[in-house]
């Protein structure tokens, strides 16, 4: 490669400066970058080379470039070994054939009865006019879904402390922000170090004495485990899936089936509470489709104004914040020089509120999402969920549970903010609220509109721009 012009960016080889201040906000310094450098940014520390992306060309060429690594931190890898979330290559493309057939439309459909029934669980406990931690409520109700999802069954007698290990595995990597830095922390004896080796413990046996209960069963069920079990021989007797491949698999999707949509949906409620004339918009059509019963995967098409909310809060709180690949030979995006195996970063927050691309960006606005808004856009000013190969598998399954979620709790309850509840985005392994989301319960008596017998629900349209409120009334969430 002829070109050997790097990206503007920081000059300084050993930005201490530069690194304590990332470690602390990375969000805000990645902001800062971008509006300084441009949409491809150069960082050098020591002997790596780091670059921030920031268009939706750039982004396109790396997701679904074949040349690509996919990078996590050393925390990560350690807790989830080579599930499909980290494998690469070859080993990633039969786990993910492997997987897919779980992942279809039609097997998600089944599972619509055990996703309300499991809202239906966590507000049975709830009382009108008391105050929750939504954040919590969210995990614990997304954990228990993906939970039955995997294993066929519910685990309450241990899922508390299951959570609880998970919880303090994912606070840790707050760590790995300091670049190359993970690898070292780690190895020290530090008292966090020890919890934490302690927490992967926990999980790991929880997790492979599930795997050997089920294998005591014969696996006839339809759930992940059964499948993978199922498929760990072939015909002729020779070994697929290793026992320690289908723990990492279970592991990873644990994690990756609860942490992200319990974030977005906590964000969902949230941002409802604080723009009354989308939440009635969304009550309105509820009650036209649904009429005061439990919705249904043949309900979802209909609830596009639902679908729309969802969609906005992963724009403006898109679970994952930041994705990164590393490319294994010398390219040039943007015409500028990228050598091998550089970190190339993609903030998926910083895209998603790019004026360029959304206008007046830190407005929450669901009609961005009308069919005519969304053709007008590049593909990739948008990825919650990733691209190209490695794109999210679970795609499907997050958005009928999170409008399944959605549906059944926002029927019967409203959340309310409490006063001056601190709201600040907190950048762990997905977008947390750094103090969790305290709000009041209030529940609702809707107006009911029931279809006469035999009608089907129809879906409503809406006006280009009504209810769009900006993202702030109230007590504003800090960036």
């Amino acid at each position: 490669m002829k070109n050997k012009t790097y990206a503007p960016g920081p000059k300084s080889r050993l930005p201490v400066g530069f690194l304590w201040a990332f470690y602390h906000d990375p969000l805000r310094v990645s902001k800062r970058l971008t509006r300084r450098y441009g949409d491809i940014v150069h960082v050098r520390i020591g002997p790596r080379q780091y670059f921030l992306l920031n268009h939706p060309d750039y982004i396109r060429q790396v997701l679904t470039g074949e040349t690509m690594f996919r990078s996590f931190p050393f925390a990560t890898k350690y807790l989830l070994g080579n599930g499909l979330l980290t494998s690469q290559g070859e080993l990633h493309r039969r786990q993910r054939h492997l997987l897919n057939p779980f992942f279809h439309r039609d097997s998600i459909s089944t599972l619509n009865s055990m996703i309300t029934e499991c809202a239906e669980i966590t507000t049975n406990g709830w009382i009108n006019r008391s105050t929750v931690d939504v954040s919590k409520e969210m995990l614990r109700l997304t954990f228990a879904v993906i939970v039955k999802t995997l294993f066929g069954r519910a685990i309450e007698e241990s899922l508390d402390e299951f959570l609880k290990d998970f919880n303090f595995v994912v606070k840790l990597t707050e760590r790995s922000r300091i670049p190359f830095m993970d690898h070292l922390l780690i190895r020290l004896p530090l008292r966090s170090n020890i919890r934490f080796k302690q927490a992967i413990q926990n999980l790991n046996v929880k997790i492979r004495d599930l795997i050997h209960e089920r294998k005591s069963q014969g696996f006839k069920g339809d759930d992940v485990l059964s499948m993978l079990l199922k498929a760990q021989h072939a015909s002729d007797g020779t070994q697929q899936l290793s026992d320690q491949q289908i723990h990492d698999e279970m592991m990873t999707l644990l994690l990756a089936g609860h942490e992200t949509i319990s974030n977005a949906l906590t964000w969902m409620w949230y941002l409802l509470s604080q723009h009354g004339q989308v939440e009635a918009r969304l009550h309105e059509e509820l009650e036209s489709v649904l009429g005061g019963r439990n919705p249904t995967t043949a309900d979802l098409p209909h609830l596009q104004y639902g679908r729309m909310v969802f969609l906005e809060t992963m724009r403006l709180y898109p679970p994952v914040w930041v994705v990164t690949r590393r490319p294994t030979e010398d390219i040039e995006i943007g015409g500028y020089h990228v050598p091998a195996w550089s970190s190339l970063n993609m903030c998926p927050f910083l895209m998603h509120r790019d004026s360029r691309y959304f206008p007046d960006p830190e407005r929450f606005d669901p009609q961005r999402w009308l069919p005519e808004e969304v053709v007008r856009r590049p593909r990739f000013s948008y990825f919650p969920f990733g691209g190209g190969p490695h794109q999210c598998i679970g795609e499907g399954l997050a958005m009928t549970e999170g409008l399944l979620i959605t549906a059944t709790i926002a029927q019967k309850w409203r959340l309310r903010l409490v006063e001056n509840h601190p709201v600040e985005v907190e950048p762990l392994i997905t977008l947390r609220p750094k103090y969790g989301m305290k709000m009041h319960l209030e529940r609702r008596a809707p107006r009911h509109e029931v279809p006469f017998e035999g009608q089907q629900p129809t879906s409503q349209s809406y006006p280009e721009r009504p209810g769009a409120c900006l993202l702030g009334t109230g007590r504003p969430a800090r960036a």
